[in-house]
């Protein structure tokens, strides 16, 4: 069994840091702008994560929150969770099919 030693925590620590950091930057990048996602559940989780992150960076939780104040459980497809020190927001719209439904092309022969 391998032991962790101190150097190995200190790196952790810093490796850490520059990951909520990076969420920081992507805070700044995204001020006054919007990013938003179109999809079905698949797409839905590609928002959540990105959202944990970034709410992660900020030291006032109370700045983020829902702006159609629907529970993020249950809603009727349009999320828009606002940074409100960025003046940002990152919305999720359902969308199950992103192409028009058809049918194949009959075979003849």
């Amino acid at each position: 069994m391998a032991w962790i030693g101190q150097e190995d925590l200190n790196g952790f620590s810093s490796s850490l840091k520059n990951r909520f950091d990076a969420a920081g930057k992507m805070l700044e990048k995204l001020r006054n702008r919007c990013l938003v996602f179109v999809g079905d559940s698949i797409g839905r989780n590609q928002w959540e994560s990105p959202l944990c992150m970034l709410s992660s960076a900020l030291l006032n939780k109370t700045s983020i929150y829902e702006v159609n104040v629907s529970p993020i459980t249950k809603h009727l497809g349009i999320l828009v969770i606002k940074f409100e020190d960025f003046n940002c927001t990152a919305e999720y719209y359902r969308s199950p099919y992103l192409v028009i439904q058809g049918h194949a092309p009959v075979q003849k022969g």
